[in-house]
This record gives C-alpha cells, structure tokens and sequence, in this order.
C-alpha cells in the first residue's frame, strides 16, 4: 500500500475537524484541548477521511465541525446539522457540554485514586465516602460546577483544575475527554455514512451509530497498552456523561436507548478481561449517577472481580430506576 504524504494529511486535519466558532464562547478554557481531538481522531481510523470525502460529494457534508457557543445550559451534545439555505450539512458541537465531559473525567481520576480506592481498602469502611481532602473538595467542586451547567452557565470556578495545567493528572484528564470525544464525534459520522440522515430518527439508528462508534475506536492497534486502556475508559466516561444527561430527557426518550443499555453494550464490545480497571471506573462512574439521582449513596465493598463489582452495580441502578 502506497504511504500516505505527511503533508497532504496535515492539510487534511486543517481542512477537515477543523472547529469553527459558532457565536461568543463562554469557556476559552477548554477551547485549546478540544483541537488536540483533530489529531487522535485522525489517528484511530485513517481512512474515515476517504468515507467523508465521500460524504462531501453525495450527501453535501462541509467537512468542518461547528463549534456551537449559545450561552446555554447543556441543552445538546452534538448532531449532524442541515443549513438549509445552502443545502450542506455538518457535525455541530455544542461548548457547554464539554465542560462537563472534562470535569467528569478529572473528577474520576482523582477522587477514585484519592477517595475511592484507598477507602474501600480500609477495614472500616462503612460503604460511604467523603472528601474532605483538599484535592478532593476541589475536585468535587468542579465537578458540581460541571453537572450544573445543565441549567446554568457560570464561569470556570478559578481555583479549580483547567486543561491548560500542566500537572500528570490534568494530562490524564485531557486524553480521556479527547478519547470521549472522539467517540461521539464517530457516534454522529457514523449517522453520516450510515445514511442515517434520509429516514426518520430511530432507536435502531442510534444503536447502529453506537456500533460504528465502537468499532472505529477500539480498530486501532495501539502500541502503548495504557493508551487503549485510556481509549476505552474515555469511551465508558464519555457514556456516563451521557447518562447524567438522561434526566433532561427523561425516562421515555423514544429515540435514543436507554443510556446504561448503550454503556453495557459498549462494554460487552470491548472484551474486558473481568480484571480490567475500566469494569472499576465504570462502576464508578454509576455510583456518580447514583448521586445524581439521589439515591442512597453506598459503596459495596467485598467483590470477586471488577466484573463482578460492576455487574452488581448496575443491577442494583437499574432496578432503582425502573422500581
């Protein structure tokens, strides 16, 4: 196979995913890590340039990505758009959601090393936690800050964690939210390629999305094994976002599944080894949803296997949700 001209697929990152501002933004935070997704959604399929070339001639798709800044509350994630007077259709991306996608991703990095894990190591634990550490308290602040921007735009809260910090865990962060990204922008090319965008909306589609979504974000061959295990829990969190976001919506969504199904279904495709840490930091990330809920806050701690733990977990989730 003919290699591929360095140059023409940088010309090709400006050109293509390249994010154009869509009105004033309210977090100029954020702004600089959302271009390092362009590079890494390149990199794990190559080939989807082709596909979108494809796209751009038969189905009038403008190969940029609209960087939608309403000043809103979370009222989307992301969608393939249609400007009708020009007939052209594109992905828009909508910049209050990110925050809470990234402050999701440092809230679990921190507080499940610093609060979760440590104490369910403890003898007396009494299935509880607390943060009562200074990082913790900070870490959870953002994280509240994050959550409710569903209703209110405020701004980032200033002695919190950014993405422009330089510290390991910030780095950490950022690959994980860059990892979730680029499986909902892949979720909606997949609505694209799919020719998705001719019929009425469906939960078959969504779930066929999904499915595309997956598949392209775990095809690469990763050469560090860290770097897909990043992959795959940037994915889990990228889904318990949008589970958080199920309460906007509601229970009786008729076009989407229902969140926790499409995080399972993610996870069945993985093909984790029962040991593998992202069973753990998904079950974590359900105990957060627990939270928003307001649901009894309990922390199991005997378990075989992190399968075990989060099969557990959900069980115990779903039938709150749907007693």
């Amino acid at each position: 196979m003919e290699q591929e001209n360095p140059e023409e697929i940088m010309k090709f990152l400006r050109e293509f995913i390249s994010f154009e501002n869509e009105g004033e933004m309210s977090f100029p935070e954020i702004r600089n890590v959302v271009d390092s997704i362009i590079p890494i959604f390149y990199k794990i399929c190559p080939s989807i340039r082709y596909k979108l070339k494809e796209a751009e001639e038969m189905q009038n798709f403008k190969q940029t990505i609209h960087y939608v800044c309403d000043g809103c509350g979370i009222h989307n994630v992301a969608e393939i758009s249609w400007e009708e007077d020009k007939d052209e259709r594109y992905i828009s991306v909508y910049e209050t959601f990110l925050p809470l996608l990234w402050s999701l991703c440092y809230f679990v990095l921190y507080t499940y090393d610093n609060c979760y894990a440590i104490k369910t190591q403890s003898d007396d634990f009494d299935g509880k936690l607390n943060f009562d550490e200074p990082g913790a308290k900070l870490a959870l602040k953002l994280w509240n800050f994050g959550r409710n921007l569903k209703e209110i735009v405020k701004k980032w809260p200033e002695d919190c964690a950014k993405p422009e910090d330089e510290s390991a865990i910030v780095l950490q962060a950022n690959a994980l939210f860059c990892y979730g990204m680029c499986f909902i922008l892949y979720h909606e090319v997949g609505h694209l390629l799919l020719w998705h965008l001719n019929s009425a909306p469906s939960i078959q589609q969504e779930k066929d999305a999904d499915d595309f979504a997956i598949e392209k974000s775990l095809a690469y061959q990763f050469d560090i094994p860290q770097e897909l295990e990043t992959a795959k829990n940037g994915m889990v969190l990228a889904l318990i976002s949008l589970c958080l976001l199920d309460s906007l919506a509601g229970r009786d969504d008729v076009i989407h599944p229902n969140t926790e199904d499409r995080l399972l279904n993610a996870l069945n495709k993985m093909q984790l080894a029962d040991e593998s840490i992202t069973w753990m930091i998904a079950a974590y990330g359900i105990l957060i949803w627990f939270n928003e809920f307001k649901f009894e806050e309990i922390f199991e701690k005997e378990y075989d296997t992190p399968k075990s733990y989060f099969d557990a977990v959900i069980k115990r989730f779903k039938q709150e949700l749907d007693g």
